[in-house]
């Protein structure tokens, strides 16, 4: 009734004073009201229009402001004071403040000018002249910073982080590319190494013409001159070999002409 602001639409004290019930706890008129507040900023909440123009909104006018939330130094330093309207964030920004937040070393958040925000929410639920205008308008804001703000701030937050972490993707693919598809290195004998201290390290090397040696395991030595133990499978293919004979060996086996 009060939400309709029809124009017969009674004072809202003298429609609360109809819902007093000492049973349900409701024992006087701003209990009452206190009620159809929040009974009204969640019909305003949940209005999938407000919703959307509020979004569009933010993202031409909000920003993202990232501050120190500790005072040693560290690789955030840049972003102890930052703010950054949205729409010209660059993705390495953003997963830098997403990881700053996870270390503990920054606090960030997403901002809009509330002056902004509540005449558009006002435009959209307020009828000039009604009686319950004023207490609308009331919910309206109470909707606005309890329930609307607080979700589409989080809802901007994992867009940003959603299209920072697919332009990463994008940019690793774009460099990988050419280093995958680049021609063989003619006439030389390649060879690739795993490094593995826990397990030992994998080699394979590749000679002409395109003949691959069986991959083999070893364990390199560690600072302090030790070995570090190997597992089953690396035992049972290096344990008579040093690290560095066993990689000669390797390269000289698979660069030895076939018969």
């Amino acid at each position: 009734m009060l939400f309709a602001q029809e124009r017969d639409c009674p004072r809202p004290e003298e429609a609360a004073a109809d819902y007093l019930s000492a049973e349900k706890g409701v024992e006087t008129v701003a209990d009452a009201l206190q009620g159809a507040n929040d009974i009204v900023a969640e019909w305003i909440s949940d209005d999938a229009a407000i919703r959307r123009s509020l979004r569009e909104l933010l993202e031409k006018r909000g920003t993202l402001r990232s501050l120190a939330a500790t005072e040693e130094d560290s690789v955030y330093r840049l972003y102890y004071d930052f703010e950054q309207p949205l729409s010209r964030l660059q993705g390495h920004q953003i997963l830098a403040i997403n990881r700053g937040e996870k270390e503990k070393m920054l606090s960030a958040t997403v901002l809009l000018d509330r002056e902004l925000a509540l005449p558009l929410l006002r435009r959209a639920v307020v009828k000039p002249g009604s009686a319950a205008m004023e207490f609308v308008k009331a919910a309206a804001e109470d909707a606005y910073d309890r329930l609307i703000y607080p979700s589409l701030e989080r809802e901007m937050r994992a867009a940003l982080t959603d299209k920072a972490s697919e332009g990463a993707i994008k940019m690793f693919a774009l460099n990988l590319k050419p280093l995958l598809m680049q021609p063989p290195v003619k006439g030389h004998v390649t060879m690739g190494l795993d490094p593995g201290y826990a397990h030992g390290c994998k080699v394979a090397v590749i000679a002409r013409p395109a003949r691959c040696s069986t991959p083999r395991w070893s364990t390199p030595p560690t600072a302090n001159g030790r070995r570090t133990k190997p597992s089953r499978s690396s035992r049972s293919s290096s344990k008579s070999t040093a690290w560095s004979t066993s990689l000669s060996a390797t390269v000289r086996r698979a660069a030895r002409p076939s018969r």
